[in-house]
């Protein structure tokens, strides 16, 4: 173990450009007492809620905090949740200058609803999914290409990260 500590340690603090499917992972909690009169599904009366980085951002948020610097390039929609998604990253001390923003492409977001058994134990009931996985479009791809492109000169690592959400596909070849 001591070894492998070392071996980070070692790494320094390398600036890394991340290629990926950047998302918003948002938890729902609360307490489920009683089941609906409309159809037999549990009622979730929410407790709290929070918001975390997800997808590409995972690998951003580890990069940081094994003391590294990163580069986050990938698609966000024109959205409160991609706002809420680039104050996250930027809060952990990622640059997210080269994410593009696009209106027609709505942020992923992955919303799990989690209610508490017997007010101790947290189950998840369901995920609801809003996303757009076909393949970003020619003119993105380009402007993906173009950030990328352009933070490689100051980056000693690249990191490619693929949900199969339309970022990375059949071009990403041509990306780097």
């Amino acid at each position: 173990m001591h070894e492998l500590i070392e071996l980070i340690e070692s790494f320094g603090s390398p600036r890394v450009a991340l290629v990926g499917d950047f998302m918003l992972d948002k938890y729902v909690y609360g307490d489920v007492e009683r089941i609906s009169p409309e159809a037999p599904v549990p009622i979730l009366n929410v407790v709290n809620s929070e918001s975390r980085i997800g997808g590409a951002g995972n690998v951003a948020a580890t990069v940081l905090a094994m003391g590294g610097q990163i580069a986050c390039i990938g698609v966000i929609g024109d959205d409160v949740a991609g706002s809420e998604l680039t104050s996250l990253l930027r809060t952990a001390g990622a640059d997210t200058g080269p994410l593009i923003t696009q209106s027609e492409r709505p942020t992923i977001v992955k919303s799990r609803y989690v209610g508490l058994a017997q007010h101790r134990h947290r189950q998840q009931m369901f995920r609801v999914d809003t996303e757009d996985a076909r393949a970003v479009g020619d003119a993105v791809h380009d402007k993906l290409a173009k950030a990328l492109n352009k933070q490689l000169s100051d980056c000693s690592v690249l990191a490619i990260e693929d949900y199969d959400k339309g970022v990375l596909g059949e071009r990403t070849p041509e990306l780097i």
